[in-house]
């Protein structure tokens, strides 16, 4: 049988199929609708996107121990441990301002904090 998104239906002995179905894709559930006089109704739903704002909370929460392991390096070039470094200090301007490599291209100065 096939299903998507949208799809109404009874609960039935097909909703366990539906509900494999759903978690095969992951970006689907099911969720519960108003009743009619038939019984209990259940839709195909898709997983909502996050909202922009959501998306930038993850940026920030991801950012804090990125920040966190930049003030242990900055602390350690204040005590002459480490030397001041402009890659380190570029990607940090990028790292602030949620810059998206920022996250995967870490210089190794940092990542010894991390």
């Amino acid at each position: 049988m096939e299903y998507k998104v949208g799809d109404i239906f009874y609960a039935d002995d097909e909703y366990a199929q539906r509900a494999e179905f759903c978690n095969s894709l992951g970006n689907l559930y099911i969720e519960e609708i108003e009743s009619d006089e038939n019984g209990r109704r259940f839709r195909i739903a898709e997983v909502p996107q996050p909202t922009q704002d959501e998306l930038l909370n993850i940026k920030r929460q991801q950012r804090s121990s990125l920040l966190i392991a930049f003030d242990k390096w900055e602390k350690a070039v204040l005590r002459g441990r480490e030397i001041d470094d402009d890659q380190v200090m570029r990607w940090y301007k990028a790292l602030l301002n949620l810059e998206e490599w920022a996250f995967s291209d870490i210089p190794s100065r940092i990542a010894y904090y991390l």
